[in-house]
């Protein structure tokens, strides 16, 4: 192993001396036992691509080692050093069956150093590999390492010494160095965490909307609920809310009355003309095609405005149950939106029957998520209690129930806006 070493580190060595000439370059090394491939991709200074992958292939020994580098900048805006390890893993892993942790994730660090480990065994094409995830910060030189080792899981094993031989020698032989960047003024998404009071993370705004899924629901454990937040100042020095009763002790309304109700005061602006009742008819109609509309199974994010604010918030908020969320968060009584309270009653009944519940959140927008769509019987009276609860998805959106039936026929998603 410590022949692959050495070529890795004289190849490292050319590959950060060509940075400095700033060429892109890509140079491939074969033999009978070691296979070396190098990509230098782009600037030195370019802040949205790795500065170089490496990859370190053994036939002899059924390894890979791959590397990639990142500069401090890089992983700021990618939302931090986690988010940089978690997404790299995930991206490894995806195409991967059955994969599972092999040991405890291990996360330190020093004055100098951060290291983040894990370790997956995974099937891939039939045969059991282990995955050795290790993600290196050197906060002095403001630089990163990923690195994976995976193969079959006695040679990695057996082998692991030469991931720590290659942490200590295959980073940061660049001299040159620029001074690490001043830091800047608090982004909008962080002095948001930090008015709302609340434990939270800055997710990165290149996340997929299926990763985000994923990230909230790991977030979840006993005692806590959480919740994706787009920044936005209408959060920035609220005034505390008030101590909300338990559900089970009264002063709750009761949801589906209260859903009928608003639906049935809606109604009233069409008991006029023959003509109005007409119109009332026939956006409240059901629709009879059973028809799934495109577009409608993923949260909707506005990644440029996330990415303006400095990126999503994850808050981790302290509550047993998922509809609690709106007992720490401002939302509603503005316009036709529900209030607090009447937010948390209808996310309880929903919850309880269709498993809702609220992912998302904006200044004007709600998002709930659910692991199965509702059953087909379900649909037109789900929609009508949409209509209810947020009459701007029929006035503004879907114009009529039947439309509305189509885009949550079959979705994991539903979305509420109140203009």
């Amino acid at each position: 192993m410590s022949i692959l070493s050495a070529i890795a580190r004289t190849l490292l060595q050319q590959e950060m001396r060509s940075r400095a000439e700033k060429k892109k370059h890509r140079f491939v090394i074969r033999n009978q036992h070691v296979g070396i491939e190098i990509i230098c991709r782009g600037d030195w200074k370019d802040t949205h691509a790795p500065n170089f992958d490496l990859q370190l292939l053994s036939n002899r020994l059924g390894l890979c080692l791959s590397a990639f580098g990142y500069e401090a900048e890089q992983v700021r805006r990618a939302g931090g050093p986690q988010w940089i390890f978690a997404d790299q893993n995930e991206l490894v892993l995806q195409n991967r069956r059955n994969a599972e942790p092999a040991e405890e994730q291990k996360i330190w660090e020093d004055k100098e150093k951060l290291v983040h480990r894990a370790v997956y065994r995974a099937d891939h094409q039939n045969t059991t590999f282990l995955y050795d995830f290790c993600l290196v910060g050197f906060k002095k030189k403001g630089k990163y390492l990923w690195l994976m080792l995976n193969g079959l899981p006695d040679h990695v094993w057996e082998h692991r010494e030469f991931l720590d031989q290659v942490v200590k020698e295959l980073v940061c032989h660049d001299e040159d160095v620029e001074p690490e960047l001043a830091d800047k003024a608090p982004s909008l998404a962080e002095r948001v965490g930090k008015s709302l009071g609340l434990e939270y993370q800055l997710l990165p705004p290149q996340t997929s909307d299926k990763a985000l899924v994923r990230i909230w629901k790991h977030a979840v454990r006993p005692g806590v609920q959480p919740l994706l937040l787009m920044p936005d100042e209408c959060f920035l020095n609220t005034q505390p809310l008030p101590e909300y009763p338990e559900a089970d002790t009264g002063g709750w309304p009761d949801a589906a009355a209260w859903l009928q109700k608003r639906l049935h005061e809606i109604k009233e602006l069409y008991d006029g003309s023959e003509e109005d009742r007409a119109v009332w008819q026939e956006i409240t109609a059901e629709n009879p095609d059973k028809e799934i509309r495109n577009g409608s199974g993923s949260l909707y994010v506005h990644w440029r405005e996330a990415l303006d604010a400095g990126g999503l918030l994850l808050l981790l908020i302290p509550a047993r149950h998922p509809w609690d969320v709106f007992r720490h968060i401002p939302f509603g009584g503005f316009n036709a939106c529900p209030d607090n309270l009447e937010q948390m009653a209808v996310a309880k009944y929903w919850h309880e029957k269709y498993g809702a519940c609220p992912i998302m959140l904006g200044r004007d927008t709600l998002q709930f998520y659910l692991e199965r769509p509702p059953g087909e019987h379900d649909i037109h009276a789900l929609a009508c209690e949409m209509f209810g609860f947020c009459e701007d998805t029929i006035f503004q959106g879907e114009e009529s129930v039947g439309n509305l039936e189509q885009t949550i026929r079959g979705s994991n998603y539903w979305f509420f806006w109140w203009d």
